[in-house]
C-alpha cells in the first residue's frame, strides 16, 4: 500500500483518500467469472458428446492449450486487479491528485492545485451506480479544454462538494 507520496509537500495534509467503488468493476468481475468457467463447460460438453479428440494422444495438446488459456486469463485478471487497486484519488488541503493505473506498467498521475479548479460535475448513470451511490467526478481546470474524468468513485457528490469547499477556503487565504 502506498504510504508516501512524492507530490505532497510537508505542509499538506490528506483530506480524502479514495479508491474506485468495488461495483464499478462489476462487469469485469462477471466477465472473468464466465471466462474461468467456460473451458470446464466446453470440456464437459465434449466428454458428454464423446468427441474422439479426448480419446487419443491429442489430450496433451488440449492440456497445453488449456494451460495457455489460463495463463493469459490470470495475466489479464491480475492486470485488472492492479489497475483497480492502484487507481486512487487524493485530496489535500491545496491539491487534488488523481492516480490512474491504466495497465501493469502504465500509470498517469494528474495533479491540480485547488485554485486551478474552475468547475466540478458529478455523473451517475445507471441503476447500480445510482442505487449504490458511485459515479464519475468531472473536473474542469483553468487553462485546459480537456475535462478530467475520475471514474467510479464512491459518494461522488460528497467528494465534489468537499473539493469545492476546500477550493473556496484555499482561494480565500
Amino acid at each position: 500500500m502506498l504510504t508516501t507520496f512524492e507530490n505532497i509537500t510537508y505542509d499538506e495534509s490528506i483530506i480524502i483518500k479514495s479508491r474506485r467503488h468495488v461495483l464499478s468493476v462489476l462487469l469485469s468481475i462477471i466477465v472473468f467469472v464466465i471466462l474461468s468457467i467456460l473451458p470446464v463447460i466446453i470440456v464437459t460438453i465434449a466428454f458428454s458428446l464423446e468427441i474422439p479428440v479426448f480419446k487419443n494422444p491429442n489430450i496433451n495438446i488440449l492440456l497445453l492449450l488449456a494451460s495457455c488459456y489460463y495463463m493469459i486469463y490470470l495475466l489479464v485478471f491480475t492486470s485488472e486487479l492492479i489497475s483497480y487497486y492502484y487507481d486512487l484519488l487524493l485530496v489535500t488541503n491545496s491539491n487534488v491528485i488523481s492516480i490512474d493505473q491504466s495497465s501493469m506498467f502504465s500509470r498517469k498521475i494528474l495533479q491540480f492545485n485547488l485554485e486551478q479548479i474552475e468547475d466540478i460535475n458529478v455523473n451517475i448513470t445507471g441503476f447500480i451506480p445510482t442505487f449504490f451511490n458511485f459515479g464519475n467526478i468531472i473536473i474542469q481546470t483553468a487553462g485546459t479544454k480537456e475535462l478530467t474524468v475520475i471514474k467510479g468513485m464512491p459518494n461522488p457528490q460528497k467528494i465534489a462538494s468537499k473539493i469545492m469547499e476546500l477550493r473556496n477556503i484555499y482561494t480565500q487565504n
